[in-house]
């Protein structure tokens, strides 16, 4: 008996991995009072790098296409996620980078040059890092068929 109710102390102490990323599911309403910004955006760019802090980011210019909230028709967006998308980070010799083991990404590639999103973005951190509402909810490729 006692080393079952060690075992179920241990395992609620310790979250499994499928834990610590679930995201209960978000209502539109909820997506957009969390959302600094939404659009329909067309991604034109992305690339991974270090940023001013050395920390692993990725870069996606986007061109705002139809705005809903906090952009204008026509404008190009730079928006910094944190981790690293495509291609890996250079460092050179006698340098060093601390990268996680462990970033929060989309599944697949984060965006995809020349395709739409409707995109519900977070609030800029101070650090100038943002992402789609709700771990990936907040991020809906546009299909035009």
């Amino acid at each position: 008996m006692a080393r079952w109710l060690l075992l179920l102390i241990f395992l609620s102490t310790f979250p499994s991995p499928l834990q610590a990323t679930m995201v209960l599911p978000l209502t539109t309403n909820q997506m957009a009072d969390q959302s600094e910004r939404i659009f329909v955006g067309r991604c034109l760019g992305v690339a991974s790098e270090l940023d001013e802090y050395q920390i692993p980011s990725t870069y996606v210019r986007l061109e705002v296409i139809r705005d809903v909230k906090g952009t204008e028709p026509g404008e190009q967006i730079l928006i910094k996620q944190f981790g690293t998308d495509r291609k890996p980070l250079d460092v050179r010799e006698g340098e060093s980078a601390i990268v996680p083991t462990k970033t929060f990404s989309l599944p697949g590639r984060s965006f995809e040059i020349g395709r739409e999103y409707l995109l519900y973005l977070y609030p800029e951190s101070s650090l100038g890092f943002t992402s789609p509402v709700g771990g990936g909810q907040g991020k809906l490729e546009v299909d035009h068929e």
